[in-house]
């Protein structure tokens, strides 16, 4: 309306331009709040990364997600609605997860020899229906450390396509 009463009113047109200013200003700070929990493409996160990073929504792109002990830093629980694509989940010494991955059929795993790097044992865990009718997996993941208590730590995918593969690397 500020656009129509100044070109009405044949000014120079500096109302006009200041107006258009002002709304693309306010469009982008409002665009930018919209999209913080947003990522598109590959991403990473992990527990010691406390800029806010561990709730979001992936559109697309590959995810990785590392969790480990890592001394007096405060952690953040991870929770992520991931549209497609491919997640890898690492898990080294010294955490206990509570992992909850919703929409995929099933999760490959597999647990590494953190000194050799060789894998020692690997499966596939199937997921089951929950009551509201979603594929559902739980796992506790117990990888303690001997010279330390374990760190606990929460891990929520609801994954809609795509595959997940879990890495557990045992001292």
């Amino acid at each position: 309306s500020m656009i129509v009463a100044g070109a009405i009113r044949r000014r120079s047109g500096f109302l006009a331009f200041a107006t258009i200013l002002l709304l693309i200003s306010g469009a982008a700070t409002g665009a930018a709040a919209v999209t913080s929990g947003i990522r598109v493409g590959d991403t990473y996160v992990s527990n010691f990364d406390n800029s806010g990073s561990g709730e979001f929504t992936q559109l697309w792109g590959q995810l990785s997600i590392s969790v480990g002990n890592y001394g007096d830093q405060a952690t953040q629980d991870i929770d992520v609605i991931k549209r497609s694509g491919h997640t890898d989940i690492y898990v080294y010494e010294g955490v206990n997860i509570d992992l909850e991955i919703t929409g995929v059929g099933s999760v490959e795993w597999q647990i590494v020899d953190s000194s050799g790097g060789e894998p020692a044992d690997r499966g596939v865990w199937k997921a089951s229906t929950n009551s509201q009718g979603e594929q559902l997996i739980t796992e506790r993941i117990r990888n303690p450390r001997a010279d330390e208590t374990a760190l606990k730590q929460s891990i929520t995918l609801d994954q809609q396509s795509g595959t997940v593969f879990v890495t557990i690397y045992q001292p």
